[in-house]
């Protein structure tokens, strides 16, 4: 809900128009603080695409919702790299044990991200989803990995990279799913694309 985002960020916008009553895109936030001598605060939050519209998106929204959730108790789970390896195991294991040699494609392209409250330090993991930080009136685009969670059974020791990226006063971080770039529309119904996002 907006208000609880606002008890973390004073300048914010969510830009969601679900193509149908039920969505596979979904957007998550929460605050976590580490255990340990000197605990820190970290606010975790993510863009998420999941397969499919209507029912089937919707019912892989509510399961990788809750990974994401579970993700945070994982004692492994340190980073954002680490938490998409963990709900890209549980999907694979969840939603195709029995029919592996079909390679059902459920699965989630997500932009993952952890700020430090105190330093201001990022780290962003992203599943075939981009991060646009805009800076100083120019965007520098991190573009995560090229790998989906869930429906990728190409690389079965595929790991997720984290990066870190040291934010600054006056920075804006912009993650989307595909929904406004593959929008079409215009006299010509063409595509939207990111180059005109970016413009």
């Amino acid at each position: 809900p907006h208000q609880k985002i606002r008890t973390w960020l004073s300048d914010f916008f969510v830009f969601f128009k679900p193509k149908d009553v039920l969505s596979g895109d979904f957007y998550w936030m929460e605050e976590v603080t580490t255990s340990g001598k000197n605990p820190q605060r970290f606010l975790l939050y993510a863009t998420a695409d999941c397969t499919g519209h209507g029912v089937p998106g919707a019912f892989v929204s509510v399961v990788c919702n809750n990974l994401l959730k579970l993700s945070k108790i994982q004692s492994d789970v340190n980073t954002p790299g680490e938490a998409l390896d963990f709900i890209d195991q549980e999907i694979k294991a969840l939603l195709n044990p029995e029919y592996k040699e079909l390679e059902i494609r459920d699965g989630m392209d997500v932009a993952l991200c952890a700020i430090n409250f105190d330093t201001l330090q990022m780290q962003f993991a992203g599943a075939k989803m981009p991060l646009y930080l805009l800076r100083d009136g120019e965007i520098i685009v991190y573009k995560g990995d090229s790998h989906a969670i869930g429906n990728d059974t190409k690389e079965a020791d595929f790991r997720f990279t984290s990066l870190e990226i040291q934010l600054k006063s006056g920075d804006i971080l912009y993650t989307f799913s595909d929904g406004i770039p593959d929008q079409f529309g215009g006299p010509r119904d063409k595509k939207f694309l990111t180059k005109r996002l970016k413009e």
